[in-house]
């Protein structure tokens, strides 16, 4: 009697030889909770509504039900649309999509500001495409020039809907979806579900399947939170002691503005010379070309603006450190933007057997330590909600350093 063996991973999941062949390719060989549960449901044409955290393989759960079931049409616009928050996401989203492709008459294009137009029209023509990714500013763009057509799209993704919201981007987005046929497959993806978000899935979702795959808490449990309170004329000599008794591999230190991330820049700079600054006012291609250097190991400390260009997604396999340097904020916004460690991926080397750690050097805290104290041997106490769990060896750091008036005040 001949015995076959059983494959299991994506072979259970009922996708096609040519994703099959392009999953062992990219060397993905289990599905992660999110894939496991999302495929399924969106093979079957449902509208999906998955929740589940940063780095939990939402990108390729997504892309991969459409590429199973794509035909090459040979049709002038594109079959698929992502809308996303950021740059930076469209980016790795295509680049996913890439590695992901049954077959090179598959195409993904990029679409975002901040590149110039006419690359962006060429890459579309260029023998037509089958998914377009874009910031919801610029996919409007193009389409009020005419450049782009959504009239042949039949599969939608909202990828970190609720950040969208949150940018405000909701009338955009709705603007797109108007222009979107009624026939289609939509799915949102978010890391949380507020209210906004469910409004725009009600009006805009044929009864979706709803897959919540996020802890019943969003602080993340192996992430110490903790502060040290110090004169603001003394932030960064700390920071500096601090750096230096920890000696992180590579570390991401966040500022509330951009003035701030370039006056912290040319502070470090004078002590090492694997810094660098990002923010906003960057061109991209400085912009892409700092974050390859960061995730090869080229820069040690980046620092970077807290708001606005998305670091969720990011993956960042040896950031031990991550951190903010700014005017002074309440600690239970602190607590609350932090808690997730979206923006910096020290959980995620955790979780792949190697030491995560994050540090956030931000202003914000109930109590008061002194300054010399602070200098001497920085204190360590746990933000509110984020006490460690018991026998779990914490495996991040967010520190806090702020100043006494600050903490006063909250």
């Amino acid at each position: 009697m001949l015995e076959v063996e059983a494959r299991g991973g994506f072979h259970d999941l009922a996708l096609s030889p040519s994703i099959l062949a392009a999953l062992e390719r990219a060397e993905y060989r289990q599905p992660t909770p999110i894939q496991a549960a999302l495929i399924p449901e969106a093979l079957a044409g449902r509208d999906v509504i998955g929740q589940a955290q940063t780095g939990t393989g939402k990108t390729a759960a997504f892309l991969l039900p459409f590429l199973n079931q794509w035909r090459d049409k040979n049709e002038p616009g594109p079959q698929a649309i992502v809308l996303a928050p950021t740059r930076e996401l469209v980016v790795q989203v295509s680049e996913e999509a890439r590695k992901l492709m049954p077959s090179k008459s598959c195409r993904a294009v990029p679409i975002y500001g901040g590149q110039r137009f006419r690359e962006q029209l060429t890459a579309m023509k260029n023998g037509g495409f089958a998914i377009a990714v874009g910031t919801p500013g610029r996919v409007l763009d193009h389409l009020s020039r005419g450049t782009l057509s959504l009239a042949g799209v039949r599969y939608l993704v909202l990828d970190e809907a609720d950040r969208m919201l949150d940018i405000g981007f909701r009338p955009d987005i709705e603007r797109i979806l108007r222009r979107c046929p009624q026939v289609r497959q939509t799915l949102l993806l978010s890391a949380t579900l507020p209210p906004p978000v469910l409004r725009l899935a009600q009006r805009y979702m044929r009864d979706p399947v709803n897959i919540n795959l996020s802890p019943a808490t969003i602080t993340v449990e192996n992430i110490r939170q903790l502060y040290i309170s110090v004169d603001p004329e003394r932030k960064f000599e700390l920071l500096l002691r601090v750096l230096q008794r920890e000696k992180p591999r590579q570390c991401i230190i966040f500022c509330e503005r951009k003035r701030y991330a370039d006056e912290l820049y040319r502070d470090l700079r004078q002590h090492t010379r694997r810094a660098a600054a990002m923010h906003g006012d960057l061109q991209q291609p400085v912009r892409e070309r700092i974050m390859q250097s960061f995730r090869d190991g080229k820069i040690t400390f980046l620092v970077a603006t807290d708001h606005g260009r998305g670091w969720r997604g990011h993956r960042f396999r040896d950031a031990r450190a991550g951190g903010t340097v700014d005017r002074d904020r309440d600690v239970h916004q602190q607590a609350d933007h932090r808690g997730s460690h979206r923006r910096v991926r020290g959980p995620r080397a955790a979780r792949e057997g190697n030491e995560g750690r994050g540090r956030n050097a931000q202003a914000g805290g109930p109590r008061l330590r002194p300054a010399r104290q602070a200098l001497q041997q920085p204190p360590v106490t746990n933000l509110p909600g984020n006490e460690k769990a018991h026998g779990q060896r914490p495996v991040g750091l967010h520190l806090s350093i702020t100043s006494p008036v600050a903490l006063a005040e909250s």
